[in-house]
């Protein structure tokens, strides 16, 4: 449960989200986060469970062009770091939500698995697939010829 009924508390397996919208003009001398963090770190520590301060993120994410610096967070008796993006549930969200590096990263992964696919697309038949050690090339080196020894069963 929240200390205010504003704030948006999001827990899945062992990842806790914690979200509050607050007013620019009020962000001086608003506290509410940190009631919040220390609510939920309270909780934690009577359902003997510990939330580690130096593994959370503080995004803040403000509309403005000169966003004002939050107050520090604490949480467990560490301060909580601030960061340009998080990730949250396999989602990466950055300050300015310009989703810029998730897909930066889906990107990236489609590449690596287009490559795999590529390469096992070289093998004529299926017979051929099933249990067949293959040369694959790694996929940083084009022209140096170092190949890695893998194994493929499909």
């Amino acid at each position: 449960t929240t200390v205010h009924p504003e704030t948006m508390n999001v827990g899945y397996a062992d990842d806790v989200s914690m979200s509050r919208t607050i007013l620019v003009r009020q962000v001086d001398e608003d506290n509410t986060l940190q009631e919040e963090s220390s609510n939920l770190d309270s909780w934690a520590s009577s359902n003997n469970m510990l939330l580690n301060g130096k593994k959370s993120q503080l995004l803040q994410i403000c509309p403005c062009r000169s966003a004002p610096n939050p107050p520090r967070l604490t949480l467990g008796r560490v301060c909580v770091p601030w960061v340009n993006s998080a990730k949250c549930l396999g989602f990466i969200l950055d300050k300015s939500l310009t989703l810029q590096e998730q897909v930066n990263s889906m990107v990236t992964k489609a590449s690596r698995r287009l490559y795999y696919l590529r390469l096992l697309s070289m093998i004529q038949t299926r017979d051929q697939r099933r249990g067949l050690n293959l040369d694959i090339p790694g996929p940083d080196t084009p022209s140096s010829r170092i190949w890695t020894r893998s194994s493929c069963f499909l």
